[in-house]
């Protein structure tokens, strides 16, 4: 009774999942006269993104894809676009680079570092302070590349969220959204090869 005061009119959302999710993807299409040639694909794309922080910004951008794609004479999201597409990680690359073509050839380098740094020498997702990624700037280009990093979050690249640290004050944590990225980008697969040594050094640092 004492929250009372706190939680009045607030509407607590918990992270969609299961039966949730299913009906974020496909009752939107339904609402249009179309739906999924096969419910499997549903389940096949729920499960690619399971467990994942950026789970609903990856099915947005592939929903957004498929719905480009649509079968208008059948009223039908098909199996074959969404393998054409690559599948939910297929989708989120296409999107990369037209979120690089955005930002702009001249902050190129930029991002490279961004990424880096949130990357391990194991090529899997690093976790970071947003203040400590951006630390790795000099003075002069941190302003730069705090643009540059709210523009990847808003490009749902790379995702922000709040934690408390040991002293219950709130930080800013960034990683990238999710694993397919390391693995089918091929713009930060190129960088994750060209840093290899740079990436285990980091590690060491960090420990």
């Amino acid at each position: 009774p004492g929250l009372t005061p706190v939680v009045d009119g607030l509407t607590i959302l918990t992270p969609l999942s299961g039966h949730a999710l299913h009906r974020a993807l496909t009752q939107p299409a339904r609402d249009c006269g179309y739906r999924f040639e096969e419910d499997a694909l549903v389940g096949e794309m729920i499960a690619s993104v399971e467990g994942d922080r950026g789970a609903l910004p990856m099915l947005a951008f592939t929903m957004a894809a498929l719905w480009e794609r649509r079968d208008r004479e059948r009223g039908l999201l098909t199996r074959e676009a969404y393998e054409e597409l690559g599948g939910v990680s297929g989708a989120l690359v296409q999107h990369a680079e037209r979120a690089m073509e955005e930002i702009g050839e001249a902050r190129h380098a930029m991002v490279r570092e961004l990424f880096r740094n949130l990357v391990t020498g194991q090529s899997t997702r690093a976790v970071l302070d947003r203040e400590e990624l951006l630390s790795v700037f000099d003075a002069d280009d941190r302003a730069v590349a705090d643009e540059v990093l709210a523009s990847l979050i808003d490009a749902r690249l790379i995702t922000s969220y709040e934690v408390k640290d040991e002293d219950g004050k709130d930080h800013s944590s960034v990683e990238i959204v999710h694993e397919s990225l390391l693995r089918e980008w091929p713009r930060l697969v190129r960088w994750q090869t060209q840093d290899a040594e740079g990436a285990q050094l980091r590690d060491q640092l960090r420990q």
